[in-house]
């Protein structure tokens, strides 16, 4: 067994039924990209909004995404690909949330529905289709594979929230742990291995009921269980909280669970479920440090995630977890300690990781792509910009901010990779 050691939805109103591209595709490559890399200007995302984002990225250099307005708190959702930019439109409500984006150019996430209740969608083609739920009133897709197999969380008939699977038109109500009532599914792989969480039946001595992460397989849930710890008197951590958020095709499991490092003190903590057991990936060697997550977990084992204080503030470390060692991802300002302040988020098949980081000002955070042990600086249109995403052959997608002010959507590639031959290829 590995031994690793450190080395409610809210919406504004806009047109639901409009698929024609916002604007056309405008690559311009931008001076301040590396010399390996492209920077492509993909066009002004302010219609979207101008806060919180998400982005996605297929193998076929597809994108997706949402953008949150600071006025309205509203989710807006866009797809880009060689027809441009365009709306994703709703479910007749007034707004919709990106999760995942699969190799077949099909988006899941939740929208609201005329009602106004949430309901999980699927897109594709231009058309967004309903899931339902699983008799309650709202529901939430959260993951898909290249199969059309779709992954979420569901109110029920009585009122409790439980993980679901929909494929063949059809949603399936995944279940609980025995004894449990709550549940809802993060990730699912291709052999439709399907992780998540599921609360238990057992209780703190305050009344909680205790949640563990949870695998779904060929129709048996199996319970991944939780970090437990011993205290210097050898009494049992009273905490047991846990969740899975990815699997690859090995069935390696990784996510993060709750442990005490002081009296009444509580971290987030990493782990991978292997063979059967769960295994805590520990933290940055630093007295001030006391939390990692997980971002990814790749088919060859190789996990990217972060360290950080107790409660996500600085220094928040890259790292990744590869030949049974935690390795930082050196930082952007070489001022600083290395790994800190970057933000791992996406790891692809050939171990690339990217994410954004601070640079020596403090103020102003670019894209990188870590490969090799190197971090590089993937540069910006001007000011800051963020990596959100990468495909198996190297693109990344993300988000720059521009001369003439907003945010626009970017991606870089490798240099000389002829773009409208990327997208075309199955």
């Amino acid at each position: 067994m590995p031994r690793f050691t450190t080395l409610t939805l809210s919406v504004v109103a806009f047109s639901a039924c409009s698929q024609e591209p916002l604007t056309p595709p405008r690559p311009v490559a931008d001076r301040q990209a590396p010399a390996s890399y492209e920077m492509l200007d993909l066009g002004d995302l302010s219609a979207f909004g101008d806060g919180d984002r998400i982005v996605k990225l297929s193998d076929r250099g597809e994108i997706a995404g949402s953008r949150l307005s600071f006025t309205t708190f509203a989710y807006r959702s866009f797809f880009w690909d060689a027809g441009g930019l365009r709306d994703l439109g709703t479910l007749g409500g007034n707004g919709a949330m990106v999760a995942a984006l699969n190799n077949r150019g099909q988006v899941v996430g939740q929208s609201q529905t005329t009602d106004r209740a949430t309901h999980a969608f699927l897109w594709q083609d231009g058309q967004m289709r309903d899931l339902g739920t699983l008799g309650g009133a709202s529901s939430a897709a959260t993951a898909l594979n290249n199969q059309g197999q779709v992954v979420g969380y569901s109110q029920t008939a009585g009122g409790a929230t439980h993980a679901f699977v929909w494929e063949n038109g059809q949603m399936r109500d995944l279940g609980t742990i025995p004894g449990g009532d709550r549940s809802s599914a993060s990730a699912i792989n291709e052999r439709g291995q399907i992780v998540g969480s599921s609360n238990v039946p057992r209780y703190s001595s305050w009344g909680a009921q205790w949640t563990h992460a949870a695998l779904w397989d060929a129709g048996t849930v199996t319970d991944l269980g939780a970090l437990y710890y011993v205290d210097a008197a050898g009494t049992p951590g009273a905490i047991e909280s846990a969740g899975a958020s990815d699997i690859n095709e090995r069935g390696d499991v990784v996510g993060h669970s709750s442990v005490p490092w002081a009296p009444y003190r509580i971290a987030y903590r990493a782990f991978l479920w292997q063979d059967g057991v769960m295994h805590d990936l520990g933290t940055l060697p630093d007295p001030n440090v006391h939390g990692s997550d997980v971002v990814r977990i790749n088919n060859a084992g190789q996990i990217a995630g972060r360290s950080f204080r107790e409660d996500y503030s600085d220094p928040v470390a890259g790292v990744t977890w590869r030949r049974d060692a935690m390795e930082v991802l050196p930082s952007l300002d070489a001022g600083s300690p290395s790994g800190y302040w970057m933000v791992p988020t996406d790891l692809n098949a050939m171990g690339h990781i990217v994410g954004y980081g601070f640079l020596a000002d403090r103020r102003t955070q670019h894209a990188f792509v870590w490969e090799d042990g190197s971090s590089q600086d993937l540069g910006s249109l001007a000011g800051s910009s963020y990596a959100h995403a990468l495909n198996t052959s190297g693109d990344i997608a993300g988000l720059s901010d521009a001369s003439g002010g907003g945010q626009h959507l970017v991606l870089w590639r490798r240099a000389g990779t002829p773009l409208a031959a990327r997208q075309a290829s199955p």
